[in-house]
């Protein structure tokens, strides 16, 4: 697949949106191991963990955005644990654990 290509040849991913639902595109960059710096909107801060799997910066502080994306650029064995980091965060997204949970919940609210 072309986009996986193309994001695993990436040193790190950013999202600088004003918006974001629920931020899929940033469980597509996790799954190729790739740090994420993005803004601190919408669903953002629900799928990636702050200094864990990326960096998150104030939405709209372009300042802030560089200062970041500059600092992970300088520092790739912080990247590289961020990427290990964020595999693993998005896994808690796959189908099967999504599936898992709604079950689980459909269980209990027939109980």
């Amino acid at each position: 697949m072309k986009k996986r290509s193309l994001l695993k040849s990436a040193d790190l991913f950013v999202l600088p949106s004003g918006y974001e639902g629920f931020g899929i595109v940033l469980l597509e960059a996790m799954t190729c191991y790739q740090p994420v710096v993005a803004s601190d909107v919408g669903g953002v801060p629900y799928v990636v963990e702050n200094g864990k799997t990326e960096l998150l910066f104030k939405s709209g502080d372009v300042n802030d955005l560089a200062d970041k994306v500059i600092f992970l650029l300088k520092n790739k064995e912080l990247r590289e644990r961020m990427g290990r980091a964020g595999y693993e965060k998005a896994k808690e997204f796959s189908w099967d654990n999504i599936a898992g949970r709604i079950v689980k919940l459909y269980r209990k609210i027939l109980s």
